[in-house]
């Protein structure tokens, strides 16, 4: 389950489908990015990249392609909509692109709403875009060697499976494993999502949401959260996009596409340091007042002291602290 791995050179393994998470298609570039326009020509590169590998794998025909959600950064964004389908026209990938929304493919949240650029790249033909959502004839896709794959996506619940051990779920929700999401998240444990999954009669997982990629092998189940196929926030810089494949026998290998570094961490680092500096400098003066002095008169102390509390003021913020005291009546 290495990221890493190299492609299978074993001729009797066959591929049986991919799975990719998170692609947040978008024409504008995110801060931080090496990239300074035309930022939707840097996720077509990578999609190329993974549509070759697939297609270089000794594997049933066309195998299908999973996408775990938020195929598109923004719900309603004709550019992106309208790049992405020329983009996969161009391509024209022989197999299907299944995509379980993500929140960011709903607008509003609103699963009813088929005003989406998602739902217009599915009804855009050339593409071969088809959603995996709805009723549970519409969330399931029946594959050659009586694979079974089965759709969750955002604000969806698990459908039950049938018996045996060829059943992969797809879905986009909150799942964390060493660490969660956000601070004090108690729900999306894997711990506890993997036994609801292997309770369903899911062998297989591959989820989307987390941007953060793990592996993990809990309760009879193989989770792989793929991680962010485009990386919009600097946090992730140390992460390499990746798809995944699953074989025959049930394998599933991991394939790193894209640049490794793609961040201009000086420049980060640097507005990292100044905004801390900035919220040190104001979480002094907001606890360096007592009730008995005025504001002004305050002000006065902390600018002829140059400091306020352990706090040592700077040139440049006693210079703010002036202009301050002077606009004062």
């Amino acid at each position: 389950m290495d990221a890493n791995c190299p492609v299978s050179t074993e001729k009797e393994k066959i591929a049986v489908a991919a799975f990719v998470g998170d692609i947040h298609y978008r024409t504008s570039t995110p801060e931080y990015r090496i990239e300074k326009s035309d930022f939707h020509k840097v996720i077509n590169n990578k999609l190329r990249e993974m549509f070759r590998k697939i297609e270089s794998f000794e594997a049933y025909t066309h195998i299908p392609i999973f996408v775990a959600g938020d195929m598109f950064d923004k719900a309603r964004d004709f550019l992106s909509f309208w790049n992405l389908a020329r983009a996969l026209e161009e391509y024209d990938y022989p197999g299907t692109i299944y995509v379980v929304p993500g929140q960011h493919d709903q607008f509003h949240h609103n699963q009813n709403d088929t005003c989406t650029s998602l739902n217009a790249l599915s009804e855009y033909r050339p593409c071969n875009v088809q959603i995996l959502s709805g009723t549970p004839l519409e969330r399931v896709v029946k594959s050659r060697g009586g694979w079974n794959f089965f759709g969750c996506g955002w604000g969806e619940e698990y459908l039950e499976a049938p018996e045996g051990d060829k059943n992969v779920l797809i879905t986009h929700r909150s799942l964390w494993h060493n660490k969660p999401i956000y601070p004090g998240q108690t729900e999306g444990n894997v711990v506890i999502e993997t036994l609801r999954m292997k309770q369903n009669g899911y062998r297989h997982v591959f989820s989307g949401d987390n941007h953060k990629a793990f592996n993990v092998e809990m309760n009879g189940v193989s989770l792989f959260n793929l991680g962010a196929f485009t990386r919009n926030s600097v946090d992730l810089a140390k992460q390499q996009p990746r798809f995944c494949v699953l074989f025959d026998d049930g394998s599933v290998e991991s394939f790193s596409v894209g640049e490794r570094d793609v961040f201009e961490m000086e420049r980060s680092d640097d507005d990292k340091e100044r905004a801390e500096k900035q919220d040190e400098f104001s979480s002094a003066l907001a606890g360096g007042f007592a009730h008995t002095a005025t504001f002004k008169q305050k002000l006065e102390e902390i600018v002829t002291a140059g400091e306020c509390g352990e706090l040592k003021l700077n040139e440049e913020q006693r210079s703010l602290l002036r202009d301050v005291v002077n606009e004062i009546d």
